[in-house]
């Protein structure tokens, strides 16, 4: 039996309906993240943390950066979870990448805008830090 749960896109965060187990999400939304210190004595002390890219509101809800929407969908279709997306966001006409623009761009640049373009959640992979 599939269960349906809501998420609702917003600029910048999004909410998780409090229906949706975070435990099926536990590896996309939580990591252990390393702490190196140096002590005096030219010892470094390496401590993990555990850090949360989440939060729960007071309605039981749990805001996630709207980043990890994608893989958040997969996963929960995935374990069978029937997802309703309500998309709050509004992006103004003008904010419309331009077809000339992109026609009349080459290389890089309209690598970079096809990404643009091809991304709307606004986060473009990359390979490597520096690209």
């Amino acid at each position: 039996m599939s269960q349906t749960a809501k998420i609702d896109i917003y600029h910048g965060r999004s909410r998780l309906a409090p229906s949706i187990d975070r435990n099926l999400l536990k590896d996309l939304i939580e990591f252990p993240a390393k702490e190196f210190s140096c002590k005096g004595n030219g010892v470094i002390r390496e401590d993990t943390t555990d850090t949360r890219l989440w939060r729960e509101c007071s309605s039981g809800q749990t805001i996630v950066l709207t980043g990890l929407v994608p893989a958040i969908l997969e996963r929960l279709n995935q374990s069978g979870v029937e997802v309703e997306v309500i998309e709050h966001r509004r992006f103004p006409k003008r904010q419309i990448l331009s077809q000339t623009v992109l026609r009349n761009s080459s290389g890089d640049e309209r690598e970079f805008l096809l990404a643009i373009k091809n991304n709307p959640l606004g986060q473009i992979e990359v390979s490597k830090r520096d690209e």
